[in-house]
């Protein structure tokens, strides 16, 4: 076993390139410097040991996020699931994610939407477009202006006409 196999042996793949490179560009002459490789290598080492870290923070903060988001979530969901009015939770883009009973009785009962292809999913992948649209208008105004907005709905699905009061935040 030649020098490069037992250093690339040693170090794993992460790195063997440069090694490689190394002992390419000065097979030519006639001393190779070891101190100066492993100088690199151990650099190289520190340098990917720091990376590694800074991952593993990220990773760590994204974690403790999603552990908030479902906290919030929790709460949302055990305060507003016995109340008798609809309501429900999309996220900024507008994926549904979370109703309570009263949502599912009125809305997905009715329409024989069933809860599983709604949640995680968008308005315009179940209902129709003309009362997914509705639905993006309200939605995209309270974002741009971060106010409630109060108005009144009318949706119209085979031939039955619904009249709402809705309250958007």
């Amino acid at each position: 076993m030649d020098g490069y196999e037992l250093i690339a042996g040693i170090l794993g793949g992460g790195v063997i390139t440069k090694v490689g490179d190394l002992f390419l560009k000065k097979r030519g002459e006639s001393r190779i410097d070891f101190n100066t490789l492993l100088t690199e290598l151990r650099n190289d080492n520190a340098y990917l040991r720091e990376e590694n870290k800074e991952y593993r923070k990220s990773i760590d903060e994204l974690r403790e996020e999603i552990t908030i988001i479902r906290s919030k979530m929790q709460t949302f969901e055990s305060g507003q699931m016995d109340l008798p009015l609809p309501m429900w939770l999309k996220d900024l883009d507008g994926k549904m994610l979370s109703f309570n009973r009263a949502f599912v009785d009125i809305f997905l009962k009715r329409y024989e939407i069933e809860e599983h292809k709604y949640l995680g999913n968008y308005d315009h992948d179940v209902w129709p477009a003309d009362v997914a649209a509705t639905f993006k208008l309200h939605d995209d105004w309270v974002k741009k202006h971060k106010k409630v907005w109060k108005g009144k709905e009318v949706m119209v699905m085979e031939g039955e006409t619904i009249f709402l009061e809705s309250f958007n935040s």
